[in-house]
């Protein structure tokens, strides 16, 4: 590293500064290599061919390379070896040399062992010295309009280029295994490049063969994977039954905070104003636990060891909510940064989401209300559940606010970044073609209204290219040409975003430079001061600031916090990095983010780890995962841009996408005391059935019962015992939520009824017996009468 230092010194002493054009964009002879059939070309890099309860057998295979010369600022040239869809751990002064990485699921309990079987070699290519890796690009301005990224200096780590002379690199490894939510998962890295520095070859593995073996202890352990309470957020992608429930059978012997899914910690002056979250939480099934920091702790290592042990000790804890700025509840101390300096002290969220094993993937979903006063924290609760209860009825949640920039520095006609790609390639596919994707027919459009705020450095009536570089598979090659139909946006200024916003969108990105201050974004210009003039009121936005800065949180009042204190407008949710980030990483974090929404926007990669949500907190978990996927976790950039996102928000909050449509129930409305039921419900709007809906049945005892609606709107809960009313909530991400009560009527025990006596009607025999008896009685009468008589006549 010191050798580094000097250098860079020395280069930037002597040598002039490069302009703010990547070295990929000065390429010349390109020239591409085919090491098997043109055919296999896309064809995955590394394949499963057969596995079992014993270990994985793997193929990796290298189809082509593209070889290019590039001069650069030493007057040295280079060779630029470009692998389809490569990445790697790009350190800024070592040999550009890329590769493939793949994540694997594997048993918990097990070790691995990487044995490789095969490896097929290309041909040795001879006068070749592959080119240093360059510093990437800060999307940083100054405020006095300079832009850094106009003055980085050439450098190059000449120890790097000699050990590797001395060093013959395995063609596949084993990085460390993470664990992400009790899952181990390895990440294997295919170094198809051999390059010798001394010697000026390259030669290629095209071919490997390799399979890992599970080591399984003597004597396994009896220990059983715990439920995952986060996997019932997600889409059941239509399958026929649904309906589960982690939390119904609460263990009483957790403490609170252990049986909570969702855990609020707050100082104590910001109990009040949460609660109605938390409340709200608790309607829609979570067990939710508030702690003050009095409970908690006040400092990083209590605070970091207080979310372990609940999501370590109790029912694997889905969501934390931290309430308060940085100097009320306090993030994590970082210090050092690649552009701030080495002794800048800054801070992130992030190191709270990292619980199981020693890895910088999230095991949580985490968000932060950064208020510095009651009463700004009730601004964002009330923004939050008004959001999500009652949203305003309007069709502008499928309205979209694009802002950004061509940025054009040597005036060439060619954009240096890929800001305005980024957009360009948003716009065209959530909405109207725009001539980005190279098909006759549209491929893409999910009905959304799009709006732009741009600046271009070059004319608009001239042809302009796209620039930029590579970023793997999840980059599509943009238009040759920029086309007429995107330039025919237009400009746009902080008037424009401010009537477009107050009008109403469902969400805003803003790919650019943002000020290194955390004054807001730089190109077109909009800062804190502009986003108090907001009046958007009850449709307020989720932003996505993907730039440098916007989202600085600690020690001063900046950009996200004013958009989310604002109780006209503002947002309701926001993301930008809390100090300055870097092209190429925040390119593909844009990607990550969009993936998660819509599965397709990028067709070629999809989370192991982080299923699709409509959840904008869940998107920065599954977004920092595209980062690692191509830059690999080990790359030093890479984990700076997964700690600079933060998610400012309720982190269960869902995007809205559409007009808020109320949701209805079809549910018995009541149910006999002491039954066991089945209790079926069917989910809708006044036009169609809900797939997805998640449902909760809520018991006066805090224990509950959730799941989501298939594809026909249907949810069964099995076993329920009828003791006590309970009430139901449904909600869905456009949906407005649904809530009732089910009442228990108490069983009525059964009489059994008194038949009354009804005397029997005389038979015919009956009758003339009762004559003859009357008879009998007359004639002795008569007799005794005559008795008596005779009795007198002898007197």
């Amino acid at each position: 590293m010191k050798k580094i230092l000097l250098s860079m010194i020395c280069f930037l002493s002597v040598l002039p500064v490069i302009a703010s054009e990547h070295v990929d964009s000065k390429l010349v002879d390109k020239k591409e290599i085919f090491f098997g059939s043109p055919s296999e070309k896309g064809t995955k890099h590394i394949s499963i061919i057969s596995q079992d309860a014993y270990g994985q057998n793997f193929e990796a295979t290298l189809h082509s390379a593209i070889f290019a010369k590039v001069v650069l600022d030493d007057g040295i040239t280079y060779s630029r070896i470009l692998l389809p869809d490569g990445g790697g751990n790009k350190i800024p002064g070592n040999p550009n040399i890329e590769s493939y990485s793949q994540m694997l699921s594997i048993p918990n309990d097990a070790d691995i062992e990487l044995i490789i079987d095969e490896i097929l070699w290309s041909d040795t290519f001879i006068n070749t010295t592959i080119d240093p890796v360059q510093q990437p690009f800060p999307d940083v301005a100054l405020m006095n309009g300079e832009r850094p990224d106009e003055r980085l200096p050439f450098i190059k780590n000449e120890d790097a280029y000699i050990q590797m002379a001395g060093n013959i690199a395995a063609p596949v490894t084993l990085l460390s295994p993470v664990y992400i939510r009790g899952k181990k998962f390895i990440t294997a890295r295919y170094h198809p490049i051999d390059f010798n520095p001394l010697n000026k070859t390259v030669r290629f593995a095209t071919k490997v063969r390799f399979h890992l073996q599970y080591l399984y202890p003597e004597i396994k352990g009896n220990e059983q994977r715990r439920q995952d309470p986060l996997l019932n957020e997600f889409p059941h992608k239509g399958k026929g039954k649904s309906g589960t429930n982690s939390n119904f059978e609460i263990d009483t012997s957790l403490s609170a905070s252990q049986q909570a899914d969702y855990l609020i910690i707050t100082p104590p002056e910001f109990i009040h104003a949460v609660t109605p979250l938390a409340e709200w939480k608790r309607q829609m099934g979570y067990q939710v636990y508030v702690a003050s920091t009095d409970i908690s702790g006040n400092s990083q290592e209590e605070i970091k060891a207080f979310i372990k042990d609940a999501y370590g000790n109790g029912t694997m804890t889905s969501y934390v909510l931290l309430v308060g700025d940085h100097e009320d509840l306090p993030a994590w101390e970082q210090i050092g940064h690649s552009f701030h300096g080495k002794d800048h002290k800054w801070y992130t969220d992030f190191e709270y989401s990292l619980l199981d094993g020693n890895d910088n993937y999230p095991d949580i979903v985490i968000g932060r209300l950064p208020g510095d006063t009651a009463d700004q924290i009730t601004a964002m609760v009330n923004k939050t559940l008004t959001y999500q209860k009652k949203p305003a009825i309007s069709e502008r949640y499928n309205h979209v606010l694009l802002a950004g920039q061509f940025q054009d520095s040597n005036s060439d006609l060619k954009a240096d970044r890929m800001f305005m790609e980024d957009l360009h390639r948003l716009a065209d596919f959530l909405g109207p073609d725009y001539d980005f994707f190279d098909q006759t027919v549209d491929p893409f459009n999910k009905g959304f209204q799009i709006h732009t705020a741009l600046k271009w450095d070059s004319a608009t009536n001239k042809n302009l290219t796209y620039g930029g570089w590579g970023y793997g598979a999840g980059r599509i090659p943009p238009p040759a040409i920029v086309p007429q139909v995107w330039k025919n946006q237009g400009i746009g200024d902080r008037d424009d975003i401010t009537a477009i916003i107050n009008s109403g969108v469902g969400f805003v990105m803003h790919r650019d430079h943002g000020y290194a201050g955390g004054q807001g974004w730089a190109d077109p210009q909009f800062i804190s001061s502009d986003v108090s003039t907001l009046t958007s009121n009850t449709l307020t936005p989720v932003v996505f600031s993907l730039n440098c800065a916007t989202g600085w949180f600690d020690g001063k009042d900046t950009f996200a916090e004013s958009w989310m204190r604002s109780a006209s407008g503002g947002s309701v949710g926001f993301t930008g990095a809390a100090r300055v980030s870097y092209s190429g990483y925040n390119d593909l974090f844009h990607i990550g983010i969009m993936d998660t929404f819509w599965d397709d926007y990028d067709t070629n990669w999809s989370s192991k780890l982080y299923p699709t949500s409509w959840k904008p907190a869940i998107a920065l978990n599954r977004a920092k995962d595209r980062v690692f996927t191509h830059y690999t976790a080990n790359s030093k950039i890479a984990v700076l841009t997964a700690r600079l996102f933060n998610w400012y928000g309720d982190p269960e909050l869902e995007l809205r996408t559409a007009k808020p449509q109320q949701l209805y129930a079809d549910h018995d409305k009541s149910l006999t005391q002491g039954e066991i039921t089945t209790f079926n419900i069917t989910v809708r709007t006044q036009a169609n059935l809900i797939e997805g809906a998640r449902v909760a049945l809520v018991f006066s005892d805090g224990k509950s019962l959730v799941g989501k609606t298939n594809a026909s709107g249907h949810i069964v809960f099995s076993n329920i015992k009828a003791e006590k009313s309970f009430k139901i909530t449904i909600t869905e991400h456009n949906g407005i939520p649904y809530q009732a009560t089910v009442n228990i009527i108490p069983a009525v025990t059964p009489v059994t009824p008194v038949t009354p006596v009804t005397p029997a009607k005389p038979t015919a025999a009956k009758s003339a017996a009762s004559i003859d008896f009357i008879l009998i009685i007359l004639m002795i009468a008569l007799n005794l009468m005559r008795n008596q008589k005779y009795s007198k006549s002898k007197r």
